[in-house]
Formats: C-alpha cells, sequence, structure tokens
C-alpha cells in the first residue's frame, strides 16, 4: 500500500491556504534546496555522524542550529526516520525527537528555515506528534526550531496547547487527500 505522508497530504490540501505564487520560481527553488541541505546537516549533527562539507547557503542556520542544539538537548532520540501510523495509514519523517537537558520528557521537533511563520507547522508537528505516539515514543511537547539565517540566536516555538486543534485539521485533511487520492492495496 502506497501511504501519503503528512507534507504531501497538508501541501496538496493546503494549496488553498499555503500560496507560494508571489515568490519567484528561483527564489523559491534555492529556498527548497536550502531546506534540504539544512536538514540533511541537522539529522547528521543530531545524529553525531560526520560532515563532509557545509554549503554555503546553510552555514549561518548550521552555525545556529549547532549552538541552540549543544545548549538544549541531552540527547537525540531519532533524528530523520520515518514512521508509519499503523491505523491512521499515513507516514511522515519526522525532524527529531530529543530530549532537552533537565527535562523528563520527549520533544518532537520539527525544523524550519523559513523566516516567516507558518499556520501549517502547527498541523505537520501534531501530526508527527501522533506518528511518534503511535510508534511507542511518548512526546510531552512538540515545537518548530527556526536557526537564524545569520547565525544567530534560534527561535523555538512550541505548539503542545493546541497540537489537539492541530491534529483535527490534520485528520480533516487526511480525509480530503483520500477522498481524491483512494489508498489501492
Amino acid at each position: 500500500m502506497n501511504l501519503p505522508s503528512v507534507t504531501t497530504i497538508i501541501s496538496q490540501v493546503g494549496k488553498y491556504w499555503l500560496n507560494f505564487d508571489a515568490i519567484p520560481p528561483g527564489v523559491l527553488e534555492r529556498a527548497c534546496t536550502r531546506g534540504t541541505d539544512f536538514h540533511r546537516l541537522a539529522a547528521l549533527y543530531a545524529s553525531r555522524l560526520w560532515i563532509d562539507e557545509i554549503p554555503e547557503s546553510c552555514v549561518g542556520f548550521f552555525h545556529s542550529f549547532t549552538e541552540w542544539f549543544d545548549e538544549f538537548v541531552e540527547e537525540a532520540i531519532l533524528a530523520e526516520q520515518t514512521l508509519v501510523h499503523p491505523t491512521l495509514h499515513y507516514q511522515g519523517t519526522p525532524d527529531a525527537i530529543v530530549r532537552i537537558k533537565g527535562d523528563t520528557g520527549l520533544i518532537l521537533l520539527d525544523w524550519k528555515t523559513p523566516a516567516v511563520f507558518s499556520k501549517s507547522w502547527v498541523i505537520q508537528c501534531s501530526a508527527y506528534k501522533e506518528l511518534a505516539e503511535a510508534n511507542g515514543y511518548s512526546i510531552s511537547r512538540i515545537a518548530a526550531l527556526q536557526p537564524h539565517k545569520d547565525g544567530g540566536k534560534a527561535k523555538f516555538t512550541g505548539f503542545t496547547k493546541s497540537s489537539a486543534v492541530g491534529f483535527a485539521v490534520f485528520l480533516s485533511a487526511l480525509q480530503v487527500w483520500r477522498y481524491f487520492n483512494p489508498l489501492l492495496p
């Protein structure tokens, strides 16, 4: 069975509220490439794996991320690992599940390189939280981490209080997606 991913569901259904038409195609393409490169670097760093080189477009973001990570993260439990929801039949790749220094619970983090906050982040993190919990991880908080493009202080935005609403919106989007894309065995 070909399962839809969290990002596919949000992007296809979310085209009604996520509008990138005003962004020139070259700018959007560079941002996508930078985001992909940054996520790869952050996952390698969180997993304590070797990093060969850092693309120029990611240097500031990466420095900001590593400063935050080293200061606050005690342990990375998972980084960029695809999970499947056994009953709701969707999949996704949370950026990280970590334990913050001095905290007893786990935090699901989504790394974001855009400078502008998007309401879709709450939906995405909430869907990842449900995925993680369906796979045995007990998540106490969810948040987005926005590293600064120039290497400054990263911004941490928690969504725990709004996760129930975010997941309800995701379930609605999932149902709309399924209406137009029935799952085939």
